[in-house]
């Protein structure tokens, strides 16, 4: 009777044992497809993070450029602006020139 207990106990530790093996290779497997995963991931993750890093310094000088020709912009429409007025004051000067020699040759003329 206990050599077939001890037969009985062997056959089941072997079945436990085959069990257990057969789990921890499954574990195994799920632990190294896990780790692949994650290898993966992190991958991506350093592409998506370099992606944008270099799109942040794209968009930073895009908006360095962008700051320079509205400075630009700013300055030369001011500077048009004087012109501008430059140019008016002028043309007022010379109508009221030209409006005081006309009056100047009325005069002229009825003196005549």
């Amino acid at each position: 009777i206990l050599e077939q207990e001890k037969y009985g106990f062997r056959r089941k530790l072997e079945s436990l044992e085959g069990e257990y093996d057969g789990r921890l290779t499954e574990l195994q497997t799920d632990l190294k497809n896990a780790r692949q995963e994650l290898e993966t991931q992190q991958m991506y993750l350093r592409q998506t993070e370099s992606e944008k890093s270099k799109i942040i310094q794209e968009l930073i000088e895009q908006n360095h450029r962008l700051t320079n020709e509205l400075k630009q912009s700013t300055e030369t429409e001011s500077l048009l602006e004087s012109q501008l007025q430059t140019l008016r004051d002028q043309f007022n000067v010379r109508r009221t020139n030209l409006n005081d020699h006309i009056d100047q040759l009325e005069g002229l003329r009825e003196e005549v």
